[in-house]
């Protein structure tokens, strides 16, 4: 008997730990799942953003040291992340301004 009552509570005590274990992995798992949809949706919207700002629109009215159309930016945070994309890809560190005629945003060389 003394051994079926010691062999019991050694068992019991071993179900409590694994399902502890089952419940920290389980908690780990979903944090895992739910760290990659934040990365997942991060990576998704940089994407999307850099194919619209691909498709680069041209102001009416202002124009580069080249005479061509400057591209147009219609919100400051859509200038600020082409900036961005265009430091990181090639290196290129961009001014945001304001166009003097407030059709948008421009982008310039910093000196």
């Amino acid at each position: 008997m003394k051994h079926g009552s010691c062999f019991e509570r050694m068992l019991e005590e071993s179900l409590t730990e694994s399902n502890a274990l089952n419940a920290k992995y389980s908690e780990y798992n979903h944090l895992t799942d739910l760290a990659s949809y934040e990365l997942n949706k991060y990576e998704l919207r940089h994407f999307l953003s850099q194919l619209r700002l691909k498709a680069n629109k041209k102001c009416n009215r202002c124009k580069g040291k080249d005479g061509i159309p400057k591209n147009i930016y219609l919100t400051k945070n859509e200038a600020y992340t082409k900036a961005d994309i265009r430091y990181d890809e090639e290196g290129i560190d961009l001014v945001v301004y304001r166009c003097k005629y407030d059709n948008g945003w421009h982008l310039t060389k910093s000196n």
